[in-house]
């Protein structure tokens, strides 16, 4: 057994992985960087090695090989034009970086080995925005790139089809591809991700095949076992279907807005039903009680109910660490030093996951998985680097993203998942270059210059 699953059972999930991936590489064997961005979302099949060799050998060598690609292919796309033009955000990051190295290295004396895979995380897709940035100055690699993106999105999809049926339950981890028996968070930001490439793509049209999209992406955090999803889900889809009804007749847009007001209930209804911790009877199917549901996840996130008049718990769920964190700096408490300066990079590796329930460990915070990704830097490159991190993160989007109602929507979706969640999008390459790819497209398509795809 390895994490909760049997050996055969691992080994055929891997195995079409491999099958997946060999498809990927033949089909787009011509194009180094969409090699690369198939291999970034094929993470899961490197990682799942360690269990097998009891060895990270093969993940570490796996990302050292990623860093050194993306590096290459950086070199040979660099445009003074694009360095120029994003020039804010590249110094936001290299600022970033500096106190990054400053800190891990001469204040913490964390590994070099871990210094280096930290930060590669980030760099890759800095490194990206100019690679995706100049291939994109052709509309023939848009579409090809938009294809790609689009086919590793079904193929997640597929994969998580299959998850189930080999599996015959939810499993937080296999998210996909992209992670391997480590690492649910995916579940929840990949559909959210997903949604926001198909509304770019088909403009939230109601087709058949589009619906089977929608219904897919919610399907890879059902699977996943991820509640988040299913209140995040159908409030994107609300806003990203809102934007779609803009320059459109007023009969067009009262059609949308009156097909919102029937299509939220339902994704609400159906996702409360199919998750067994979000209905009373706690089962697949499970009667909906909406007021259950909320309670539960006023409970999971801040340690009240709304029968409970005590407010937010500090340290209870992924808000009251939140509110905790707050507190201590703001009225400073006995851990304010600790916060502003962080403990390292090796304070939140293998120690960590052995304290898991320890709340001490974290501070006051009653496990490992209400640190979100905010704590996680505040942790352990302090509050200064948390700091500079998320300017960075405001520039890219602001950067990238000329449509403005746009940019809310994505900068709300980015902030919620690295303030309130785990911060899966900017700390898994794969995430984060999927979402400077759908950001490079929507200056492509608000250009109103057009792009087809077949999904």
């Amino acid at each position: 057994m390895f994490a909760g699953l049997p050996l055969n059972t691992i080994l055929l999930y891997n195995v079409i992985l491999l099958m997946f991936y060999i498809w990927f590489v033949a089909r787009y064997r011509k194009s180094s960087v969409s090699l690369l961005i198939i291999t970034l979302f094929f993470a899961g099949l490197f990682s799942d090695a360690r269990f097998f060799l009891n060895s990270n050998i093969v993940f570490n060598i796996y990302k050292i090989i990623i860093f050194i690609w993306t590096l290459k292919l950086f070199t040979k796309h660099i445009n003074k034009k694009y360095l120029y033009k994003y020039r804010y955000l590249i110094t936001a990051f290299v600022l970033f970086s500096i106190y990054f190295f400053v800190f891990t290295i001469f204040i913490h004396h964390d590994r070099l080995m871990l210094i280096f895979s930290q930060w590669s995380k980030y760099s890759i897709p800095v490194m990206f925005i100019i690679i995706l940035r100049n291939e994109m100055k052709n509309i023939k690699k848009v579409n090809v790139f938009n294809k790609l993106f689009g086919t590793l999105i079904i193929a997640q999809i597929v994969l998580s089809v299959f998850k189930l049926i080999n599996i015959q339950d939810y499993y937080e981890g296999l998210v996909g591809s992209i992670t391997g028996l480590a690492g649910g968070g995916p579940g929840t930001t990949l559909p959210l991700l997903g949604l926001v490439w198909l509304m770019l793509n088909n403009k939230m049209n109601f087709k058949w095949k589009n619906i089977l999209f929608f219904a897919g992406l919610l399907f890879i955090g059902l699977v996943t076992g991820k509640r988040a999803v299913l209140f995040l889900y159908p409030i994107l889809f609300g806003m990203l279907y809102m934007l779609s009804a803009k320059n459109r007749s007023v009969l067009k847009s009262l059609q949308i807005y009156f097909s919102l007001i029937l299509i939220m209930p339902i994704l609400i209804y159906v996702g409360f039903r199919l998750n067994p911790t979000l209905n009373p009877d706690q089962k697949i199917w499970g009667q909906f009680d909406f007021d259950y549901a909320w309670n539960y996840a006023l409970k999971y996130s801040t340690g009240s109910t709304s029968e409970n008049d005590s407010g937010i718990q500090k340290g209870i769920g992924r808000v009251g660490a939140v509110n905790l964190i707050w507190d201590e700096i703001v009225n400073s408490g006995k851990n304010k030093t600790v916060f502003l300066l962080g403990n390292g990079l090796e304070y939140f590796t293998e120690d960590s996951f052995e304290n898991y329930t320890n709340s001490s460990y974290f501070f006051g915070i009653d496990h490992r998985g209400s640190i979100t990704g905010l704590i996680q830097f505040v942790l352990t490159i302090g509050l200064f680097g948390a700091v500079l991190f998320l300017i960075y993160l405001i520039l890219m989007i602001r950067s990238l993203v000329t449509y403005k109602r746009l940019r809310y929507i994505i900068l709300f979706l980015v902030l919620i998942d690295y303030i309130f969640y785990n911060s899966t999008i900017v700390q898994i390459p794969s995430l984060t270059v999927l979402l400077i790819f759908v950001m490079l497209l929507s200056q492509v398509k608000y250009k109103k210059t057009a792009v087809s795809i077949n999904v």
